[in-house]
């Protein structure tokens, strides 16, 4: 049993390792995205939006973005933040879903400024 726990423990830890390399490397190429263009979508509520927000984002709220996917410009790559980068991950993997192909975390849109 303890051979099996400590595998399986050995599995989660190589899981989170390699997500969180790749998010590194993900968020290296923003400048380089920016510069080329990509759309921002910030995903946090509307009201945390008109508090402060990357100029030229647009504003998809995570819990409403299936929905909003026709305002997203799928020809372009797409950098998508939030206020922390936890909600933005999960819109990564919506996006990605959707068949978008361009898609980084920039983690908090403070970050993006």
């Amino acid at each position: 049993m303890g051979v099996v726990l400590t595998w399986v423990f050995g599995i989660v830890i190589a899981i989170l390792v390699a997500r969180s390399i790749r998010g590194m490397l993900s968020r290296r190429r923003v400048p380089t995205l920016r510069a080329n263009g990509a759309t921002i979508v910030d995903v946090r509520t509307p009201d945390e939006f008109l508090k402060g927000h990357v100029e030229g984002s647009i504003n998809a709220p995570l819990a409403t973005l299936p929905a909003g996917l026709d305002r997203v410009d799928r020809g372009r790559p797409v950098i998508v933040c939030c206020a922390s980068g936890v909600r933005s991950e999960a819109a990564v993997g919506l996006l990605r879903r959707a068949g978008f192909v361009d898609v980084v975390n920039g983690g908090s849109w403070r970050d993006l400024r």
